[in-house]
């Protein structure tokens, strides 16, 4: 049975940036911040350059259990609003944090992409775990979610069950939040239930 964690709407004054982490990816030396819509976040940067964009946070809060996490999310042109979850974030120097091994489950025009985050002798490596291929459009909203239960993601979108994959390297405590790649992309809400 579901039962919510935490929850918030990201339009202007309705959620608290003191309930998040910014977290960069160790891809790359920025971190990057979201600008304020009257209803949502969303990322600024370049809008063809991955690391220009790349913006992301987590919730403070550990994961000790199996949950399920959702958020409603839109992008411009192709891609790539995504939920991240993963092992807590290294600190970097300058009060800033990096993500270690994770897991990123990305909307973007031609489906879903799950991506698994590992390093290798400190190098950052990343393999296409899974794939669901369909069209999603650009510029509507769509309720992404990812389920982890006993070491295997499932995946839902609008509802809707997409697919099941084994979810490696991952175990509580753990933390989840949210990241935007490549593109413009606009994020309205998050919540948190466990299951």
């Amino acid at each position: 049975m579901e039962q919510r964690i935490f929850a918030c709407a990201f339009a202007a004054g309705q959620w608290r940036a003191a309930d998040w982490q910014m977290v960069q990816s160790p891809r790359w030396d920025r971190a990057n911040h979201w600008l304020q819509e009257s209803d949502h976040i969303r990322s600024d940067g370049p809008e063809t350059e991955a690391g220009g964009t790349y913006t992301s946070m987590i919730r403070r809060a550990m994961l000790t259990g199996d949950f399920i996490v959702h958020a409603t999310m839109s992008f411009d042109a192709r891609m790539a609003p995504l939920l991240v979850v993963g092992q807590p974030p290294a600190p970097l120097p300058d009060s800033k944090w990096a993500y270690g091994e994770h897991h990123e489950l990305v909307l973007f025009d031609e489906g879903i992409n799950l991506w698994h985050h590992t390093f290798a002798e400190g190098t950052p490596a990343w393999t296409l775990a899974a794939k669901w291929r369909f069209v999603v459009q650009a510029q509507r909203r769509y309720r992404l979610s990812l389920a982890w239960r006993a070491g295997t993601f499932g995946i839902f979108l609008d509802g809707s069950h997409i697919g099941d994959h084994p979810a490696p390297g991952l175990k509580p405590p753990c933390v989840a939040g949210l990241t935007a790649c490549e593109g413009t992309n606009r994020f309205y809400d998050f919540a948190i239930d466990s299951i």
